[in-house]
């Protein structure tokens, strides 16, 4: 196996580079991921040169970046190639987009017309040496790994990857990780790691019919199996990043001791 422990700095997006460097550090993590959207590290309309100056920045601060999330569709990306030549330029090797909207009934048609994005895609993620990852999220076109799996498959691994988020699925799409694995095999390549606890509380609004309400929690506290997650992907000898998203902690302390845990899981 080949981890990369990334940290998924959303909830510090308001920090600079050379702040969330050193969080990244002082906790342990090999890198992090450069954030492009409205109230991120730089927005898609300033995207140049925004995102090259936090790329340098964070590269000046000791932590080298090749990762990066961007809110934009496919679509966009069809569009205006030009995000990825910027991409490259940067250094970005694996980037993720948006996920992706199943916009009521029309799953079919939202799936081909998906698809044929993807293979329009594909020849120039080659020139450029990129991988595209597809998010697995609730309420999405791709709920699931298999969902996913269904519209990747037979396009380049090295090209197209799956990301997952484990602890976000725990109400919406959630497959063993056995039958995760096994089915996504080489187009598993990111996994977001964040978890949540259910509560009783009947006054909530988020709550339930029975009064339940789903709480983020640190990784270690939460009801998502991480062990059985080391275990499976042990068993495929996993390549990829393992990106953990804190909704809870907030110090470098506190991440490392998230992160830790995480790790402790594959010694």
């Amino acid at each position: 196996m080949k981890i990369s422990w990334s940290l998924q700095s959303q909830e510090f997006a308001n920090e600079s580079a050379e702040e969330l460097a050193a969080k990244v550090k002082a906790a342990g993590f090999d890198t992090c991921t450069v954030l492009i959207g409205q109230g991120l590290h730089a927005t898609i309309d300033e995207i140049y040169p925004g995102m090259p100056d936090y790329v340098n920045a964070l590269s000046a601060a000791g932590v080298e970046c090749d990762t990066a999330e961007l809110e934009l569709t496919l679509e966009q990306l069809v569009g205006e190639t030009d995000f990825l030549k910027l991409l490259h330029a940067c250094g970005i090797k694996e980037f993720a987009v948006s996920t992706i909207p199943k916009k009521g009934y029309f799953v079919r048609s939202r799936l081909t017309k998906a698809r044929g994005y993807l293979e329009t895609l594909e020849p120039i993620l080659d020139e450029y040496e990129m991988k595209l990852l597809l998010p697995v999220a609730g309420e999405s076109l791709l709920p699931s790994p298999s969902a996913a799996f269904h519209l990747v498959r037979g396009l380049k691994p090295n090209r197209f990857g799956v990301q997952l988020d484990p602890g976000g699925a725990l109400f919406e799409g959630f497959e063993a990780w056995d039958y995760t694995v096994a089915i996504l095999m080489d187009y598993l390549a990111c996994i977001t790691v964040r978890d949540n606890v259910l509560l009783r509380h009947p006054g909530a609004s988020d709550s339930n019919n029975k009064g339940w309400a789903r709480r983020w929690s640190t990784v270690q506290d939460g009801m998502t199996d991480w062990a059985d997650m080391a275990r499976q992907l042990r068993n495929i000898e996993f390549v990829g990043r393992i990106e953990l998203r804190p909704m809870v902690s907030t110090t470098a302390e506190e991440l490392k001791v998230e992160l830790d845990y995480l790790k402790s899981l594959f010694d």
